[in-house]
């Protein structure tokens, strides 16, 4: 009688076990297809999203184009302001440059845009796991193993994704303001370039008196100046030609240089001469970009006026041999009260690589080149 109680026991605790892996497997599946359907509704709003995103992206990158050719504009209605201003001071005409608008810093304003453009560029894709999962030919028990191993994979599958959402949703946010950021630099880019046209027009309008002047009073009591400004007025004989030409003064900072200027050089003749108005002004190699940069990473700030928070232009002037070497490194005008800073804008000026020289009818020639060189805290 013992014996057959304990089959009977056994036989019922082996029928509710089995019972109860299976009721488990049953349950696991259901959380699985609840979990798959929450990655497809995941997977649609992230879709969303990334269109909404992609779609801001889109229009940001108009807005840029728009942006670069507004600068563009800027800059080469700047160079023809500058050859003008030249022009006038190669006909002995005082340009008061401080009355030019200098159009705002415009790559201060360009670089407040970088972090929308690296927004851009960092867009969180959605990751899906793989609904794949073959239970064929395994147990109940070892069938469940695996649904609950899948189900953790959805799981944290999902909290990553919401995560990512939330980070583009961000982004989303950050670019939507981004935009109105964009427009108000485009505006101001337009209202530099409209100023800039204006004062070329000025500066025209300056320029066409002297010619008008010239036509009707020339050429006697006028520079020789005013038939290289105006070669269809009052033209030389054949075989006669004269040798004024336009400054070569620059700006590292791109401001206009309206100095007057003189055939050759107030510095004792020497034998080459040194010219200070050539037909091609000397060139560090690379050009004026070049320039910048290596003015940018050579210079080295004295701490005494970085302490005290002294800044200012040191204007120098040097000659650049037809070989290119660059000598006679002078002082014009130095900051007040910071002689070291001259001491390291002559420094650096000394320290440059051999120059593109200048020219006077192709033939390279010695040449003096002005170069203010800026210390900004």
């Amino acid at each position: 009688m013992k014996a057959i109680s304990i089959i009977f026991l056994l036989s019922f605790s082996y029928s509710a076990f089995g019972q109860s892996a299976k009721k488990l497997n049953k349950q696991l599946r259901a959380e699985l297809l609840v979990e798959q359907q929450k990655q497809d509704s995941a997977s649609l709003t992230f879709s969303k999203s990334y269109n909404e995103i992609s779609l801001l992206k889109e229009q940001l990158m108009m807005k840029s184009k728009e942006l670069q050719k507004g600068i563009k504009n800027i800059r080469q209605t700047k160079e023809e302001v500058r050859q003008v201003v030249n022009l006038l001071g190669m006909l002995g005409e005082n340009v008061d440059v401080s009355k030019l608008n200098k159009y705002g810093n415009l790559p201060d304003s360009v670089n407040k845009l970088k972090p929308i453009e690296d927004l851009m560029k960092t867009i969180e894709p959605f990751e899906a796991v793989p609904s794949n999962l073959s239970l064929e030919g395994l147990k109940v028990s070892q069938q469940n193993e695996l649904l609950k191993e899948k189900l953790a994979v959805y799981r944290n599958s999902i909290q990553e994704n919401e995560l990512r959402l939330q980070r583009n949703n961000f982004r989303k946010d950050q670019l939507e303001q981004g935009g109105p950021q964009v427009d108000s630099v485009i505006s101001m880019i337009k209202r530099a370039h409209l100023s800039a046209v204006d004062n070329k027009k000025g500066l025209d309008k300056q320029v066409e008196a002297l010619r008008e002047n010239y036509r009707t009073k020339g050429p006697k009591g006028f520079s020789a100046a005013y038939r290289r400004a105006f070669p269809d007025i009052h033209p030389l004989p054949p075989g006669e030609n004269d040798d004024i030409v336009m400054d070569g003064s620059m700006d590292s900072e791109g401001d206009y240089d309206a100095a007057l200027v003189q055939k050759k050089s107030s510095i004792p003749a020497q034998e080459p001469e040194i010219y200070e108005v050539v037909d091609e002004p000397a060139m560090f190699p690379g050009g004026y970009e070049a320039l910048k940069k290596y003015l940018a990473e050579n210079i080295v700030y004295p701490s005494f006026a970085k302490e005290a928070g002294i800044s200012g232009k040191v204007f120098l002037k040097f000659v650049v041999s037809d070989k290119g070497k660059v000598s006679n490194v002078k002082i014009m005008r130095g900051i007040p009260d910071c002689p070291e800073c001259d001491k390291e804008a002559i420094r650096v000026v000394k320290g440059m690589p051999k120059w593109i020289p200048g020219k006077i009818s192709g033939k390279a020639v010695n040449s003096l080149f002005n170069l203010p060189v800026q210390f900004k805290l």
